[in-house]
């Protein structure tokens, strides 16, 4: 039994459904961040497994769905890293093109 400070939420068929996924999008980020800081701030909530950088985003994965699940429930729209962030679980690329593209297109010529 883990004993920890998290809090705890009722596990509903939405939640249920991710729990393969232990990666989680991390949005609205300065551009200079290092993933050293990420990991550091996301540690806390289960061994991270691997940090990527982008533009002014980032995906972190864990080893565990559960560490990630909590990580979303805690941090998503927290004041971190001089805003406030967005924290989701990260969607694959076939759950992406399954949901359709949100790439807006042009009239057909």
């Amino acid at each position: 039994k883990r004993h920890n400070k998290r809090k705890t939420r009722k596990r509903t068929k939405r939640t249920t459904m991710s729990r393969r996924n232990t990666k989680i999008w991390i949005g609205n980020l300065p551009r200079d961040i290092h993933r050293d800081e990420l990991r550091d701030k996301f540690e806390k909530y289960g061994n991270v497994r691997g940090v990527e950088v982008k533009y002014d985003y980032a995906f972190l994965e864990y080893d565990h769905y559960k560490d990630a699940e909590d990580a979303v429930y805690q941090l998503d729209g927290r004041h971190m890293f001089g805003g406030r962030v967005k924290v989701e679980l990260a969607i694959g690329k076939e759950q992406r093109t399954k949901r359709g593209s949100t790439r807006i297109r042009g009239p057909s010529t």
